[in-house]
């Protein structure tokens, strides 16, 4: 006992987290209890999981093997496509306190098919501190291929898909109260943020917020017109979940569900464009967004006029500005696909531009809103000078 004494007491320590931003749960996952410096392991159906935890000044360590059970995975599913796990810190109602991601390089995975071990070690930093007895719990996605061999069966490649992971909370939304002073300085943990701004956190807010758990809420977001060609016949898709990825060279992501017939296409020619309405467009918009190209021409129903550029992907002439890209990565997240696109050439109308550049005004893009209400709009008045505004704070 006087070994472990310890260790015990770190953990006492450390066990005080409180699930006050946790917005995650592991009730539907198998845990175990947390113990320290005993070796452990947990079964899921696809995964064993064999550990020791430790508990450091800040944080907890977690190592060991998993091993991929191989009796509830097809015999022909002998490729790693893709794999990430993840370890959990939780409470007694299964409440998620710490969490770490681990991605693996699929290149490196050659021998885990065979009953081979994958090594991982996570880093399991609480957030805050309460009492109460802690759990380990993992997750993780996979996906794996191979190729059908048995005669009775079609030929060809197949995938193997499946994933365990925290669900949002069900006690959410509610209101968060005002944050009290940390107690971190109590117990000789470290402070959150301690010499990285404390901004970053206000310990006594005036502003009482509703957590509404993790959902993907971003305002304002594009309404754009994703083209390709499937079957080599044209058809466009409404998007909102658009951004800019780099600037050199120049790329952009689309998260899209892979059962979309754009997306079809995209994987058919490798390119595809992205395509932003004006808001003289939003009829169009909404209907191709509505209407699927697996059952009717959406190019004919509106009467888009087809265009094409260096890629020779589909472009939309009445869209003031079509850009061009090549797909470059794809990568499954769950129930969407991440595609980032290399953008080879932007096309502008020459009547939406003012010497020569892309005018906001002329262009009129048209915005997707959600909230409250799902609606479209347009651009509001200015506001500020970019890069500017904000030159005199601090001075």
């Amino acid at each position: 006992m006087r070994r472990k004494f310890p260790a015990l007491i770190a953990l006492v320590l450390l066990a005080a987290l409180t699930s006050a931003c946790s917005h995650t749960s592991v009730r539907h996952l198998a845990r175990n209890p947390f113990q320290l410096d005993e070796p452990r392991q947990l079964s899921l159906k696809f995964w064993r999981f064999e550990y020791d935890a430790k508990a450091l000044p800040d944080n907890f360590e977690v190592d060991g093997l998993a091993f991929l059970l191989r009796k509830n995975i097809p015999e022909w599913a002998d490729s790693v496509e893709e794999l990430w796990l993840e370890a959990y810190v939780a409470d007694a109602q299964g409440r998620v306190l710490a969490r770490d991601l681990l991605l693996f390089d699929p290149a490196d995975l050659a021998g885990l098919t065979r009953n081979k071990g994958l090594p991982f070690s996570f880093r399991l930093k609480p957030d805050k501190l309460v009492g109460g007895p802690l759990f380990i719990a993992f997750g993780y996605r996979m996906t794996l291929s191979g190729n059908i061999r048995d005669k009775q069966a079609k030929p060809g490649k197949k995938s193997f898909s499946a994933t365990k992971a925290p669900s949002p909370d069900s006690d959410r939304p509610r209101l968060l109260p005002r944050r009290r002073p940390s107690r971190f300085a109590q117990t000789g943990l470290p402070q959150p943020w301690q010499g990285s701004g404390a901004t970053r956190r206000q310990e006594d807010s005036a502003m009482p917020k509703i957590a509404l758990g993790p959902t993907p809420l971003i305002y304002p977001m594009p309404a754009v017109l994703v083209a390709s060609d499937v079957d080599a016949t044209p058809n466009a898709m409404t998007a909102a979940w658009v951004g800019i990825a780099n600037s050199t060279p120049p790329m952009l992501s689309l998260g899209i569900r892979p059962e979309r017939h754009t997306m079809r296409g995209i994987d058919q020619n490798k390119v595809f464009s992205i395509n932003i309405p004006s808001v003289a467009q939003a009829r169009e918009v909404d209907y191709c967004g509505i209407a699927s190209g697996a059952k009717v021409d959406k190019i004919a129903a509106c009467g888009f006029e087809i265009f094409r550029g260096e890629t020779g992907a589909p472009l939309i002439g009445q869209c003031p500005v079509n850009l061009e890209c090549r797909m470059l990565h794809r990568l499954d997240l769950g129930c969407h696909l991440l595609v980032v696109g290399e953008i080879i050439q932007v096309h502008v109308s020459e009547e939406c531009t003012t010497d020569g550049k892309p005018d906001p005004a002329k262009i009129d893009p048209l915005i997707y809103v959600t909230g409250t209400g799902k609606t479209y709009a347009g651009l509001g008045e200015t506001v500020a000078k970019a890069f500017s505004a904000g030159r005199d704070i601090g001075k």
